[in-house]
């Protein structure tokens, strides 16, 4: 199942702007399949986006 993931690095910490899998022990992007380098400390389920909400 897809999920949001906050990541920490170098840089930060930055919520990934595509959702990930985490597959045999790794994080991946869902679509794209590429390992997520960043450290991942944080995950939900993706949050339901309401149209005409600000």
């Amino acid at each position: 199942m897809p999920v949001e993931v906050l990541c920490e690095d170098h840089s930060g910490t930055y919520q990934l702007p595509f959702a990930c899998r985490y597959v045999e022990g790794r994080w991946q992007n869902h679509e794209a399949g590429i390992a997520v380098e960043a450290t991942v400390i944080g995950w939900r389920l993706p949050r339901v986006k309401h149209s005409g909400v600000a």
